[in-house]
């Protein structure tokens, strides 16, 4: 018997995960549309929305050897080129 599943992605970008391994194969991106993978191989989800990443209280110092502490955010869209 051979095992097949079919994925669809609407608002998503993805990548393809073999189970056994956990390896991610990063040379195919995929995009909208409906797809067959191997009983071995699911998907690994990259929302294409707006995103943000968040850091606090980051501590560091400067070359007068003053304490810092900074709280940062970076937003973020990925996008097919």
């Amino acid at each position: 018997m051979l095992r097949l599943s079919i994925s669809c992605l609407m608002l998503q970008f993805a990548l393809v995960r073999t189970k056994s391994t956990g390896r991610v194969a990063t040379d195919r991106v995929y995009e909208h549309g409906c797809y067959v993978l191997g009983a071995d191989k699911e998907f690994v989800y990259l929302d294409r929305t707006l995103q943000m990443i968040e850091f606090k209280n980051l501590g560091m110092f400067t070359r007068d050897n003053v304490d810092l502490s900074i709280d940062a955010q970076v937003y973020y869209v990925l996008k097919y080129v």
